[in-house]
């Protein structure tokens, strides 16, 4: 469970930071 919550939270900050760019 560990493990996929930290895949989840890494897509998650990924997708933010990409988000904050096209900003």
């Amino acid at each position: 469970l560990a493990l996929e919550k930290e895949e989840l939270v890494q897509e998650l900050a990924s997708k933010s930071s990409h988000a904050s760019h096209l900003k």
